[in-house]
């Protein structure tokens, strides 16, 4: 009867594993939910504008026309000279690649993390990210 009563008030390893697990997962939801929702807002916003800014052969062009698109359509704000364009030689033309990095600092844990962004030219004639 004693030791029943003892382990009803003492603070058991297991309720210790369980509130160490709840910490952990607040703590990886703090880290990665937010990273999570702009890697998706810019990977939408980064397809359907490239579908319309890389019809353009000048690089200078694309990268203005490209952020401002995103800036009045989606709220992104992305600096031109924040943006890459690669071309690369294929069988049948030039393809082209629209490359964004974006790094999203936690002050409290000094922690970096690095969004990359690629559209990049489809068999079908679409931009498409990942």
């Amino acid at each position: 009867m004693t030791e029943t009563l003892n382990n009803q008030k003492g603070f058991s390893v297991i309720k210790l594993t369980i509130y160490i697990l709840i910490l952990l997962a607040f703590y990886f939801a703090y880290l990665y939910v937010p990273v999570a929702i702009r890697y998706y807002d810019i990977k939408e916003a980064v397809s359907g504008a490239a579908n319309r800014a890389l019809t353009d052969k000048r690089d200078d062009l694309i990268r203005n026309e490209f952020s401002t698109r995103l800036k009045r359509e989606h709220g992104l704000e992305i600096p031109p000279t924040a943006l890459s364009i690669m071309r690369e030689p294929s069988r049948s033309k030039v393809s082209a690649k629209l490359v964004y990095q974006e790094q999203i600092k936690y002050i409290p844990f000094d922690y970096i993390h690095t969004i990359d962004i690629t559209a990049e030219h489809t068999a079908m004639g679409h931009y498409i990210a990942y």
